[in-house]
């Protein structure tokens, strides 16, 4: 149990890597985004009193702002943030999707997949008893964390439903995409019984990658060269 233990903590250790080059991405696929698919800017204007309030969104396609202008000319300061298109939010969603998966999945298989093979000769060599589902109880105890959270969750969305969502995406940064989309952003009483299923699921993802990578350790199968090899060929 203990070397368990110590291998799902090595393993968090990697997800929280993971979610900070996912952080590092989701800000520079952002910006990139807004400059490649911008469509306009929603425009924020700051008083005197240094209150800032949301004011009107301009569309590229209206031709200039003379709004802004009326603005400053009054001395007050207007603060601009660009509006995505649809098309951009697509590739967005896509690509940080897509990038974030890959990584995710990369660490944990390299991690797992290794423990996996030198499993097998250590059991081999009868230093070790054989457990095939190492792999899947790393993985469970790596995301305990997020389990306790989900079911946290849960309770609070019939104790108290206007609990934000956000605390739980930032925990899964990883994901983000993916759980805006099935719990909205504002509180647990807006998201849906699928919402709630989306979460389960994407906490699922790291102990089944775990499981497949540390069964293919041990079996010694190598992924790479099944996709190089064929019946003893070069494809």
């Amino acid at each position: 149990m203990s070397r368990n233990i110590k291998l799902s903590f090595s393993l968090f250790l990697n997800i929280v890597v993971v979610s900070i080059m996912c952080a590092i991405l989701l800000a520079s696929l952002s910006l990139l985004n807004g400059e490649l698919f911008k469509s306009g800017y929603v425009a924020y204007v700051t008083n005197e009193k240094g209150k800032t309030v949301e004011k009107y969104t301009h569309y590229l396609k209206d031709g200039d702002d003379k709004k802004s202008a009326e603005f400053e000319k009054e001395g007050l300061r207007v603060t601009k943030v660009s509006v995505t298109s649809k098309t951009g939010k697509v590739v967005d969603y896509i690509v940080y999707t897509a990038l974030s998966l890959f990584i995710l999945t990369v660490f944990v298989y390299d991690k797992t997949y290794t423990v996996g093979n030198k499993d097998q000769n250590a059991v081999r060599c009868g230093h070790y008893a054989e457990d095939k589902l190492r792999g899947l109880k790393v993985g469970i105890l790596a995301v305990s964390p997020d389990i306790i959270f989900f079911i946290v969750y849960v309770v609070l969305r019939f104790v108290r439903p206007s609990t934000s969502v956000g605390y739980f995406k930032i925990f899964n940064v990883i994901y983000l995409k993916i759980l805006n989309s099935a719990m909205g952003q504002h509180s647990l009483a807006n998201v849906p019984i699928w919402g709630f299923i989306v979460m389960l699921a994407v906490i699922c993802f790291v102990p089944i990658v775990a499981h497949i990578s540390y069964t293919l350790g041990y079996k010694d199968i190598k992924i790479s060269d099944k996709l190089t090899y064929k019946k003893g060929e070069i494809k």
